[in-house]
């Protein structure tokens, strides 16, 4: 059995249609937040969420959610070279949010602890 066409190579598939197609551990265990950016931000936001059971030393990964015709959907975070990260903190995750184009309103992200 091969693995499905996922299509063309410079394609990038989200982490969670991979996970589903090949069948992984953890497709279901990511958890969907909300992350407002407060004011208008050129390229660089951050966006800190607290959650009591992570520490410093914690394993994450982070995604945007797929949507479309939404507010910051997926073809707008594309064209503007959106990039989401979140890194381990005593009692909170912090969000970074990297792109062209200016951050605004709610972006709807995929986080998951690996460890």
């Amino acid at each position: 059995m091969g693995l499905p066409y996922l299509g063309p190579l410079d394609a990038q598939p989200s982490r969670v249609a991979i996970r589903a197609e090949l069948g992984g551990a953890g497709a279901a265990s990511a958890t969907l937040v909300a992350l407002t950016v407060a004011t208008l931000a050129r390229g660089y936001a951050e966006v800190v969420v607290a959650n009591a059971a992570i520490g410093p030393s914690s394993k994450l990964s982070a995604w945007f959610a797929p949507a479309l015709d939404a507010e910051n959907d997926l073809e707008e975070l594309a064209d503007s070279g959106m990039a989401v990260w979140v890194l381990p903190e005593a009692g909170q995750l912090r969000f970074v949010l990297t792109g062209n184009g200016a951050f605004v309103g709610v972006y709807s992200v995929f986080y998951e602890v690996l460890q």
